[in-house]
């Protein structure tokens, strides 16, 4: 059965969704556009649960961070398969052989690996998407599509996170300022700590720097590049962050204009947000240069 018959069948009730493979199923569907175009998985998040389906049981049923959760991983299975600069990616017609293949980031018990039951299960995880608490999800932002050979960098990481956090905020507008900040810190704190168990090379927790680069990134304030509405379709493809690092949009040195060094590393001993002790005449050297790959970028 094709896609499209496939689709129609269940939409118009003829077929029963009475098991995970075929919420998976209509979600790649329904990916297939999203993932592209307007908010993408909180987009296809909704449409699901208009129709009262949910890859979640019992108390679990319409848990947002959940089903988000399955959305994200079938995100990152689809830039696994897809080659970006020839523009070869996954059919929906070619569901079953795709599932096979990417069966340990999409089986009903993946979630196991990255959730708790108890932090899956509180009110504000089953209301609003949260990152996991057990381990990353996937890392499918390679350039080009490609996995990712080079080592990580820390001076990427938080402006990254911080990024990402200040995305969401312009996608989930009724939650509270507070709330979400609140939100993204403890979230933070608590994924260093994890790491850090197993990676000592991690830099300890800081409320100074997770506070810095909230505020660097916009968090609660207008996109930089116009209304969330206008830039939305940009704002969640798999690279932007490098790209925009790439271009020239973020400094991730911009701490420099407010802190030393010592006091930047040690911020971390410190539960308050340190007050500057730069008096700001650091000027930064990165500027915007526009797309200094020759257009790859958009590529990737």
């Amino acid at each position: 059965m094709s896609a499209e018959e496939f689709l129609a069948d269940v939409e118009g009730g003829l077929v029963p969704v009475d098991c995970h493979d075929h919420v998976l199923r209509i979600a790649f569907i329904y990916l297939d556009e999203a993932l592209w175009d307007g908010n993408g998985v909180f987009d296809v998040v909704e449409k699901l649960h208009a129709r009262g389906w949910s890859f979640g049981e019992g108390e679990l049923r319409f848990n947002r961070t959940l089903d988000i959760f399955y959305l994200a991983q079938l995100a990152a299975a689809i830039y696994r398969s897809s080659a970006q600069l020839t523009g070869d990616f996954p059919s929906p017609d070619d569901f079953q052989s795709f599932y096979t293949t990417h069966h340990a980031l999409l089986h009903a018990s993946t979630w196991r690996s990255y959730y708790s039951t108890a932090f899956l299960t509180q009110r504000t995880t089953a209301r609003f998407y949260r990152l996991p608490d057990l381990q990353d999800l996937p890392d499918s932002d390679s350039p080009l599509g490609l996995p990712r050979q080079r080592p990580p960098a820390h001076a990427t990481k938080l402006p990254r996170w911080a990024h990402s956090v200040a995305r969401t905020h312009r996608r989930q507008p009724s939650l509270p300022l507070a709330t979400l900040t609140g939100l993204a810190l403890s979230t933070l704190e608590t994924t260093i700590a994890r790491l850090r168990t197993a990676h000592t090379s991690v830099p300890p927790y800081s409320a100074t720097q997770g506070r810095f680069w909230l505020e660097y990134m916009g968090l609660g304030s207008p996109g930089r590049s116009g209304s969330a509405k206008a830039v939305s379709r940009e704002a969640w493809e798999p690279n932007i962050f490098g790209i925009l690092v790439a271009q020239g949009a973020y400094d991730v040195y911009a701490w420099e204009a407010k802190y030393s060094a010592q006091l930047w590393e040690a911020s971390a001993a410190r539960r308050e947000v340190a007050e500057p002790d730069v008096d700001g005449g650091w000027k930064s050297e990165v500027v915007w240069c526009g797309w200094p790959d020759g257009g790859v970028g958009v590529q990737a």
